[in-house]
Formats: C-alpha cells, sequence, structure tokens
C-alpha cells in the first residue's frame, strides 16, 4: 500500500500510462483505463495498470512495434529519451525490456514487456533488471530497488542449478 502512496511511484507510473495511450490514440485507439492497483510478487511488488481495449484490426505486431520501448523503458518523450540513452547507458540493454510471447499462425497472439531476466551462455548468466529514474528519484533507493528485483531473477537462476544437480 505504501507503493501506492507513493507520490513518485505514482508519477512515475502515471507517465508511462500516458506514454501507452498517447502512442496507441495515434492510431486511433482508445483504452480502459482503471485506476493503479498493487502487484505482490514473492520478492517484490510493484505498481500496474491493466490497459485492455479493441485492437481495431491492428495486429500484433505493429502493436508491439508502436509500443517498444514502452516509456518505462525507454523514457519520454520517446525519441529525445532513446537517444540520451543511446549516448550515456555504458552498457549494451540485450533483451532487456525486449517485447516477449507468442504468436500463431493467424497471428493471434500476447507480447510482454521483459523487465526482469537473464541470459544464459554455457556456464554464464547476465540478470537485468532496473528502475525507473525520475525527476526527484533518490539513486541510492533506485539502485536498492533493483537489487530486489534481481533478487527474483537470480533466486530463479539458483533454484534452475539446483535442480540441474
Amino acid at each position: 500500500a505504501a507503493l501506492l502512496a507513493s507520490p513518485k511511484i505514482r508519477d512515475e507510473h502515471a507517465a508511462v500510462v500516458r506514454g501507452i495511450r498517447a502512442r496507441l490514440s495515434e492510431l486511433g485507439l482508445e483504452l480502459e483505463v482503471p485506476g493503479p492497483r498493487l502487484r505482490r510478487l514473492a520478492e517484490a511488488q510493484h505498481v500496474e495498470t491493466p490497459l485492455a481495449g479493441p485492437r481495431g484490426g491492428h495486429g500484433l505486431w505493429s502493436l508491439v512495434e508502436r509500443l517498444h520501448p514502452t516509456p518505462a523503458l525507454g523514457g519520454e518523450p520517446q525519441g529525445p529519451a532513446q537517444r540520451w540513452l543511446e549516448d550515456h547507458e555504458p552498457v549494451e540493454r540485450g533483451w532487456f525490456g525486449a517485447p516477449l510471447g507468442w504468436v500463431d499462425r493467424a497471428g493471434d497472439g500476447e507480447a510482454w514487456v521483459a523487465i526482469r531476466g537473464a541470459l544464459l551462455d554455457g556456464p554464464t548468466a547476465w540478470a537485468y533488471a532496473g528502475a525507473g529514474v525520475v525527476a526527484g528519484s533518490d539513486p541510492a533507493a533506485e539502485w536498492d530497488e533493483t537489487e530486489l528485483k534481481l533478487t527474483a531473477v537470480t533466486n530463479a537462476l539458483e533454484a534452475a542449478r539446483v535442480e540441474d544437480s
């Protein structure tokens, strides 16, 4: 409940929802936007807003292309934020934040944003997670948030390693 009460978290979340709505409205799509709610996971919790609406004849791939990267990953406004990230981020993001999902032969499917994950290469694993940095963010708190999110990834990797033994 503290997350939902935090002005910083609510503002950050609202900016993402506004960005997604704006991008889809450029395609003539209108979304149902309920209020934000709390999603509790084993190692973390986050604020989510389940957006829904008709696709208006747009296929899954065109919607994914229009939305990726979401404002949560690429910032807003999209163009300038993306250029800033390309100029200032010291590492490649790889598949972090990539669309992940499924599609059938008819073009129907679902896609999600891979905001936490890992890339495995033999005995080496790279774990990925991030935090929303906005005006007024506390860098130490954002670092702690990222470490907490990585806990879910590293716990899954550890569980897989134990099962593999």
